[in-house]
C-alpha cells in the first residue's frame, strides 16, 4: 500500500512538473478593431466594425485613438474629436487637442472652452466635470472606469495639480509633491506618479510612498498591468525593467524598448507621458518582446520571464514575427528562414526561402511565399502542401487564407483575389490590390485609379473570406 501510494505522489510530481512546461502563459487577445474609411470625392469618413458599417459618417479623413478592446474608439479630424462605437457616431468637441478614452471604452474625458468634460457611451451624454481649466498636462483613468486622476492648470492656479474624480467627487491629491499622475486604481487607494523635475518615479499604495526609481525623464514609457499590481518601465539609461508592487520587485528585462507579448489588448494615454494599460494581471510567466532598430528597418528577440522576473533567450534577430497562443508557438523569419519555436524553446525549421506568411487565428496552420511566388501551407505538425503559383501577397482570414496572385508591375499593380479553404481554392476578385489587416475583419483595396498625386481604391471587407462587401469607391487609403 505504501508503495502504491509512494507511485501515485511521484506520478502526480512528475505530471505537475509536465502541466508546468515551461511556465509560459498568454492572455486574451484582441478579435475586433474599428476601421475607417475615407471617400476622398465626398471627403467623408465612414466607420466599419467586424464586417458592418456603423451609422454615421464624419466630414474629412479621420484618424483614430482606439480603446483597448478595438470595439470604440476616439475619431479626429484636426481638432474635432467625435467618439465611434456600435451605437453610432457621436461629436465630443469642436475646437480641442486634449482628449482620451478609457482603458475598457465606456468613457472619454476632454478639454472645451475651458471645460473639463466627461461623455458616457453607455448613456451616449456629456456632462461637465470642471470649469476654469487652463490645460491639461495628463488624464489618468482607472482600468475599470471608477477613479481618474486630471493634472492640470486651473485659471489663475498652479501647474501640475492633480484632482481625483470618485463617486462624482472632485478632490484634489498628492498635494504634498510637484508631481504627474500616470495611473489611479479603481479604489483610487493606488497611485502611479512622477516627479519631472528630479525624475522621480513613484506610487503611493494607502499611507506608504515608494520611490521606483530616479532615473525616469522624458523619453520614458510605463506599461502597467490590468490591476496595476505591475509596470514595465523605461529609464534614462535605456533599459527595460519591471517592478511589481506586491513585493517591491524591480528587475531590468533587457537594453532598449520592449513589452509583453501575453496580450495584444492595450489602451495608449494620448498625452504629455506615454502610459499603456495591457489586459494581464502579471508580466511574468510570458513572453517579452524587444524591439531593435537597423539600417533596414527593425528585428526583435524575444524570451521569457518567470515569476522572479528572471528572463530566458528564446528568439534573436526575428525580421517579423507572429505570436500563434493557441498551439504554444512564436513564427519568425530571418533572412528568407522561416522557423517555428515553441514556448519551451524548440526551434522547427518550415522554410529556407520565406518572403512573407500568416498564421491562422487558432495558430495550427502556418501559411508562406516563396522567394518564387509559391503558396505554402503547413498544418499542425504535417508536411508541406504547396497551394498555388505566382503569388504576390497573402492573408489569413476566417479558416483559410485570401492571396492576391499574377499582379501587376508597380506598387498597385492589380491581380486577381483568391481564398483557399478545405483543401481547394476559389476565385473571389479581380482587380485585387493589396491588403489592410484588422483584427476581426480583413479589408482588400481593389481597382487603383490615379487622382493627381493620390492613388483611389474600392475597398471591400471580409470576416470569412469567402464573402466580401463593397464598403466604399475611390477610396484614399
Amino acid at each position: 500500500m505504501k508503495k502504491t501510494v509512494t507511485a501515485i505522489l511521484i506520478l502526480a510530481c512528475l505530471l505537475a512538473l509536465s502541466a508546468c512546461g515551461s511556465g509560459i502563459e498568454t492572455g486574451n487577445m484582441l478579435d475586433t478593431n474599428i476601421a475607417r474609411i475615407y471617400s476622398r470625392a465626398e471627403r467623408q469618413s465612414v466607420f466599419v466594425r467586424n464586417g458592418e458599417l456603423i451609422e454615421g459618417s464624419v466630414r474629412g479623413k479621420a484618424v483614430f485613438d482606439i480603446a483597448a478592446d478595438g470595439k470604440t474608439a476616439l475619431a479626429w479630424v484636426d481638432n474635432i474629436v467625435y467618439f465611434v462605437s456600435e451605437k453610432g457616431v457621436d461629436l465630443l468637441a469642436s475646437g480641442t487637442d486634449s482628449a482620451e478614452i478609457s482603458f475598457d471604452g465606456r468613457l472619454a474625458f476632454f478639454l472645451l472652452d475651458g471645460k473639463l468634460c466627461r461623455y458616457s457611451a453607455d448613456t451616449r451624454l456629456t456632462e461637465t466635470v470642471l470649469e476654469g481649466v487652463r490645460s491639461i498636462e495628463q488624464i489618468a483613468i482607472s482600468p475599470r472606469g471608477e477613479s481618474a486622476v486630471f493634472t492640470l492648470e486651473r485659471e489663475g492656479g498652479q501647474e501640475n495639480e492633480s484632482l481625483l474624480l470618485r463617486g462624482g467627487e472632485l478632490k484634489p491629491v498628492l498635494e504634498d509633491t510637484k508631481c504627474i499622475v500616470l495611473a489611479v486604481s479603481d479604489g483610487a487607494d493606488t497611485l502611479y506618479y512622477l516627479e519631472p523635475s528630479g525624475g522621480r518615479f513613484c506610487v503611493r499604495n494607502g499611507e506608504e510612498t515608494f520611490v521606483i526609481s530616479e532615473n525616469c525623464g522624458a523619453a520614458s514609457n510605463f506599461n502597467f498591468s490590468n490591476d496595476l499590481g505591475e509596470v514595465n518601465y523605461t529609464v534614462n539609461d535605456g533599459k527595460s525593467r519591471l517592478f511589481r508592487l506586491s513585493d517591491k520587485l524591480d528587475v531590468v528585462l533587457c537594453e532598449g524598448f520592449g513589452f509583453t507579448m501575453k496580450t495584444d489588448i492595450y489602451s495608449m494615454g494620448a498625452f504629455t507621458i506615454p502610459v499603456y494599460i495591457n489586459d494581464v494581471s502579471s508580466f511574468t510567466n510570458g513572453l517579452f518582446l524587444k524591439r531593435t532598430k537597423t539600417e533596414a528597418g527593425y528585428v526583435y528577440d524575444v524570451f521569457s520571464i518567470n515569476g522572479k522576473g528572471e528572463t530566458k533567450p528564446l528568439i534573436d534577430g526575428a525580421e517579423e514575427y507572429k505570436l500563434a497562443a493557441g498551439t504554444k508557438r512564436v513564427i519568425w523569419i530571418e533572412n528568407g528562414k522561416l522557423s517555428s519555436t515553441t514556448f519551451s524553446g524548440k526551434t522547427k525549421q518550415l522554410a529556407s526561402d520565406a518572403v512573407s506568411f500568416e498564421v491562422s487565428k487558432d495558430g495550427n496552420t502556418v501559411y508562406w511565399v516563396s522567394a518564387a511566388n509559391t503558396l505554402f501551407m503547413i498544418k499542425g505538425n504535417g508536411k508541406p502542401l504547396k497551394l498555388d503559383s505566382g503569388v504576390d501577397s497573402i492573408a489569413a482570414v476566417g479558416s483559410g487564407c485570401a492571396y492576391i496572385k499574377d499582379a501587376a508591375a508597380g506598387e498597385n499593380g492589380a491581380g486577381t483575389l483568391f481564398f483557399y479553404e478545405n483543401g481547394s481554392s476559389k476565385q473571389v476578385l479581380t482587380s485585387a490590390v493589396r491588403f489592410d489587416r484588422r483584427k476581426g475583419q480583413l479589408m482588400v483595396l481593389t481597382d487603383p485609379a490615379a487622382d493627381g498625386s493620390k492613388t483611389l481604391f474600392s475597398v471591400y471587407v471580409t470576416v470569412n473570406g469567402r464573402d466580401y462587401t463593397l464598403f466604399g469607391e475611390n477610396v484614399e487609403p
